[in-house]
């Protein structure tokens, strides 16, 4: 028998534990270990809920192309599935971000090709993270090569600001420099803008906030994703 199961968001705020929507300019927040935020279909995943308040919700209505939930974890918690070959799920803002942008997004590539954690949602307006030559790269117009890729599960925060744009693994040390200038208007999870390029890994949380975080909100949020993701 096939059923739907559809769950709304539920957002916390204020009082006990934190939350990085609380942090200034959060307009996306992809949470794999809340499954209130999943509608699925015996494991396929059409909806992602955006836990930001923004209802910027993550879809993908072709079947084929859905990842998957409740098949791995990590530390305990949900992640969602990619399968290299077609599945994603972009989330649309409605509106164009211009530099600075940040992203912070948790998860692994379980083969290392040359396959996109993220990315914009269409040819002009690109904020991304990929691999190139199995280096973590930034790319928004232009490349921003960050540290070596392995098939561990990672936290990486990606700043997007012109010539001063960063790339950040596990709370360490950032590269900066040049990652170009493009705008924001949504986010493709899991693969390149054009379904090309798919990732073979998972992902556990996707937060973008719309300009930059102090030292201390960065500090507050690498931490948050950090304990709650088992990364070390």
């Amino acid at each position: 028998m096939r059923y739907m199961r559809s769950r709304r968001k539920r957002i916390r705020r204020g009082g006990g534990a934190y939350s990085p929507s609380n942090e200034a300019g959060n307009i996306l927040w992809l949470d794999s270990s809340d499954s209130n935020t999943i509608t699925e279909v015996l494991g396929a995943v059409s909806q992602w809920d955006d836990k930001s308040g923004q209802g910027n919700h993550a879809v993908q209505a072709t079947g084929a192309e859905q990842p998957t939930t409740n098949a791995t974890t990590q530390n305990g918690k949900n992640v969602l599935d990619f399968d290299g070959t077609d599945d994603r799920i972009v989330s649309t803002f409605g509106s164009t971000l211009t530099q600075p942008n940040t992203v912070f997004i948790t998860g692994k590539y379980d083969v290392i090709t040359a396959a996109y954690m993220f990315d914009g949602i269409d040819a002009s307006n690109r904020n991304a993270l990929f691999n190139d030559t199995s280096l973590f790269t930034a790319f928004a117009g232009s490349s921003l090569q960050g540290d070596a890729m392995d098939t561990d599960f990672h936290v990486l925060e990606v700043i997007f600001n012109g010539v001063s744009s960063s790339i950040r693994l596990d709370a360490g040390t950032a590269t900066t420099g040049d990652a170009g200038a493009d705008s924001l208007t949504g986010l493709t999870i899991g693969s390149r803008y054009s379904g090309t390029s798919a990732l073979d890994g998972s992902i556990g949380e996707a937060l973008v906030y719309n300009g930059l975080l102090d030292t201390a909100a960065k500090a507050r949020v690498n931490t948050y994703l950090m304990n709650g993701w088992g990364v070390s």
